[in-house]
This record gives C-alpha cells, sequence and structure tokens, in this order.
C-alpha cells in the first residue's frame, strides 16, 4: 500500500520502521533518527518522534564506531581500488553523506551549531578537528560533477579523506570517555 501510494512524479523517499521494536530501533539508528526529526516530517499519522531520546553517550558510540568503519573503508578502498579510478571514484561518492553526517553529529555532540548546508559545515569541522577538511568541498563538487579522477588525484583524495577521519578520531579519543 504504501509503495502504491509514494510512487509517481514528485520523488519521495519514505523511511517506513514497524511499531513493534520502534524504541530498539531508535536506539540502534540514533543518527539517523537525530537527523530525521531535525530535517524532515512526518506526512501522515502521529509523530513517532515526539517522544524519542536516546542519551548522548549511545550516540557517541554510534559516532566514533562510524567514524572508525569509515576510515577502514577508505583504506579498503585505496588498497583495492585505488589504481581504479572508476571504482575509486564510486566510492567516494557512496561515502560523502556518510562523512558529512557522522562528523557534524560528533560536531554537535561537541556544542558546536552546526549549519544545514554541507558545504558551511567545512569550516567547523576543520576548526574543531583542527584539519584540513577541504576534501569534503573536493567531494560535494565530484558529486555534482562527476568524474574519473587520475591516479595522483586518487593517492591526493585517500591521503586527505584519511587524514581528515584521523583527525576526527584523534578528537574523539581525547575527549570522550573510552
Amino acid at each position: 500500500v504504501i509503495a502504491r501510494a509514494v510512487r509517481g512524479p514528485v520523488r519521495i523517499e519514505p523511511f517506513i520502521v514497524g511499531r513493534r521494536g520502534l524504541s530498539r530501533t531508535f536506539r540502534a539508528f540514533a543518527i539517523k533518527f537525530r537527523s530525521i526529526r531535525r530535517n524532515h516530517r512526518v506526512l501522515h499519522g502521529v509523530n513517532p518522534f515526539s517522544g524519542f531520546q536516546v542519551d548522548d553517550e549511545t550516540v557517541r558510540f554510534e559516532c566514533e564506531q562510524g567514524l572508525r568503519n569509515l576510515r577502514l573503508r577508505a583504506v579498503h578502498a585505496f588498497v583495492a581500488h585505488g589504481t581504479d579510478p572508476k571504482r575509486y571514484v564510486r566510492y567516494l561518492d557512496n561515502v560523502r553523506a556518510d562523512a558529512f553526517v557522522l562528523l557534524s553529529e560528533t560536531l554537535r555532540l561537541g556544542g558546536v551549531d552546526v549549519p544545514n548546508d554541507p558545504r558551511e559545515r567545512i569550516a567547523p569541522i576543520a576548526e574543531t578537528f583542527r584539519v584540513d577538511a577541504t576534501i569534503l568541498g573536493d567531494l560535494v563538487a565530484l558529486g555534482r560533477k562527476p568524474r574519473v579522477l587520475s591516479a595522483s588525484e586518487c593517492v591526493d583524495f585517500h591521503a586527505r579523506l584519511f587524514r581528515l577521519l584521523e583527525g576526527a578520531i584523534a578528537w574523539m579519543e581525547e575527549r570522550w570517555p573510552t
């Protein structure tokens, strides 16, 4: 029924979750649901976010886990596909949104006001984590106008992405309990 209702000329990206286990689902995907609550709206029915609360410790764990996973995936993608620029660009396209979401949520947990526009988030990310975050702008540009990177550009993109992730993880390790 839902599939038939949302198919059509207007693009709708529904996020459909059953009622059973809803609070556990909220906790398991706290970052995603915090983002949905901030940026989206319920089109029909009762707002399931009215009582939504997840403690910061859970969100910190998810941020750290997610950023460490991005770092692992970045190394794997570069080692496995860095010499195949088409595949490496596909990888970069797939991680762009995750990087912005995780870095932004980490900023929020650090008390930083995070702008809605991803490009406006780059400066606070750089300032907070004390890193060069220009790779994020380059990822946005690559997403808007896809192109095949040269081998040297793949090396450069990987190095800058890795340093950004390392900086964010080091920031967390200095400030958050284990």
